[in-house]
């Protein structure tokens, strides 16, 4: 009995499901049965196809809104502890200095949720289960926060939500390129990287509207702990999307092709790659983290900024950064992923080069930390800080998404893959702070250095990647064509006999 109608028919449902290319559905259907690992191949196609199907229309749209609701949440949970510093000192009575080893509490949560995330993502069937919990736990440590008497309990808090911010990152990234297919996921991973910003934008204006109404910060927290608890509410509906095939499926064609020392060599190359891809996205977290933690205190003590203008200007860069990504959504289906980050990294350093020229404030801290006016003496340097902030923020909106894309036009991102990123990530954010918050306490104005040196530091880090890409790009192509033209013999060689 001929079965090679049904398999041509799985193929072409796999092909639309992961929009792919006609000829390549065309060769899974012509590939003779005998081989094994077509089968295998084909099986879990239909798996993903049927797993899919599952949720269309208003569930995917669903779904996704609630993906997008949870980087939103990191967003608010990141930028939450730059603006409320002075007010976090006088009520745990330390010195704002030795507070960034909140920072590195929260990178350590973050790092302890990245490296769970990724083996729970590939392992729990109700993936949504892990998101909700992330969600609500990240509520708790919004509430818990302004309610800490000592710098422990906070650290604690902080680094709850680190946890949860690790867990809903790699999980969030992994779940919508497993909903909507790893070639159609990119102007979604860019608008759900874009509500994070949006998050990090509205969180310092609610808490500057909290300060200037009732005096803290706390009736800001109790709403975006309230606001986060509901937004985790529509995941209770869904179970989540599967994961999709393995890559080693490849692998085992290419071993059954005899060519073994090739596929050694390819794994090599991604294990290579994949380092260069975390270790760009670590310095580029550990940049955006530090510049928004430490920009606040830097403009107050450094430029003369009253405090509330200092909240302002932290709060435009969140905003320059939110509204970054939300252009990359339309600029993303017009210019490839490297394109992109190249003049992401050009504007990263364009934007530390300005602040590098900006003058310093000779005379103290203008105004009495409210609402007062600045000092004369940075007035005519302020215009250049504020175009400097916002094109820091605006270079640095789609670093983080189309690193993603880019890994994922050279090898398919895996949960184990995305949690090695948001891994590196997560270092990143723990080392970069901790050193910048050192060189803080010995002169503040080396915070301008920092970000330059970090600026550059992620551009040669990407450099790096995409020459290892280059060559696993090349590699697969010719791979390919080697193994085309082995099936098309063998399939020859059975016809005639």
């Amino acid at each position: 009995m001929d079965l090679r109608p049904n398999d041509a028919a799985v193929a072409a449902g796999a092909a639309e499901a992961w929009s792919e290319a006609p000829s390549e559905a065309a060769g899974n259907a012509a590939a003779p049965s005998a081989t094994e690992p077509v089968p295998d191949r084909q099986q879990t196609a239909q798996k993903e196809a049927q797993q899919r199907a599952c949720y269309t229309g208003v569930p995917r749209v669903v779904i996704t809104a609630s993906y997008f609701a949870c980087f939103c949440s990191i967003g608010v949970s990141l930028a939450a502890l730059g603006p409320i510093l002075l007010q976090l000192s006088t009520a745990l009575d330390a010195e704002v200095d030795s507070l960034g080893f909140l920072f590195v509490a929260r990178s350590a949560g973050y790092l302890c949720g990245s490296i769970a995330a990724g083996w729970l993502f590939d392992r729990v069937r109700h993936t949504h289960a892990l998101l909700l919990g992330g969600m609500l736990l990240s509520s708790a440590g919004c509430a818990l926060l302004p309610r800490c008497t000592s710098v422990g309990a906070a650290a604690a808090a902080v680094s709850t939500q680190g946890v949860c911010m690790g867990l809903l990152d790699t999980g969030g990234n992994c779940l919508l390129i497993w909903l909507h297919g790893p070639r159609r996921v990119e102007p979604y991973m860019q608008a759900m990287h874009g509500f994070f910003g949006v998050g990090a934008f509205a969180s310092p204006l609610l808490i500057e509207w909290s300060i200037a109404a009732t005096g803290g910060y706390r009736a800001a927290l109790d709403g975006l702990s309230l606001a986060l608890a509901l937004a985790a509410a529509p995941l209770l509906c869904y179970g989540g999307p599967a994961k999709p095939a393995e890559e080693g499926e490849e692998a085992g064609q290419v071993a059954a092709a005899g060519a073994q020392r090739i596929a050694a060599e390819e794994r090599r190359g991604r294990r290579r790659f994949v380092g260069c891809c975390a270790l760009t996205l670590g310095v580029y977290v550990g940049t955006e983290v530090a510049f928004g933690g430490f920009v606040f205190a830097w403009a107050h003590t450094q430029l003369g900024l009253s405090a509330s203008r200092a909240r302002l200007l932290n709060s435009a860069f969140w905003g320059a950064l939110a509204l970054g990504r939300l252009l990359a959504i339309g600029l993303a289906t017009r210019f490839s992923p490297v394109a992109m980050l190249l003049a992401d990294f050009a504007g990263c350093l364009l934007a530390a080069a300005l602040l590098c020229v900006a003058p310093r404030c000779e005379e103290g801290i203008g105004g009495d930390g409210g609402d007062g006016g600045d000092g004369d003496a940075c007035a005519a340097g302020l215009p250049l800080v504020w175009l400097a902030t916002g094109l820091f923020g605006l270079a640095m909106a789609s670093i983080f998404p189309t690193m993603l894309t880019y890994a994922e036009r050279v090898m398919p991102v895996t949960g184990r893959v995305a949690s090695l990123f948001v891994v590196g990530a997560a270092l990143g954010e723990m080392l970069v702070p901790l050193l910048v918050a050192t060189l803080f306490k010995l002169d503040p104005s080396w915070f301008v250095l920092a970000n330059i040196t970090t600026s550059a530091a992620q551009l040669a880090a990407f450099f790096a990647a995409w020459r290892l890409g280059c060559m696993l790009t090349k590699g697969t192509t010719s791979r390919g064509t080697a193994a085309s033209s082995s099936i098309e013999l063998q399939h020859s060689s059975q016809l005639g006999s």
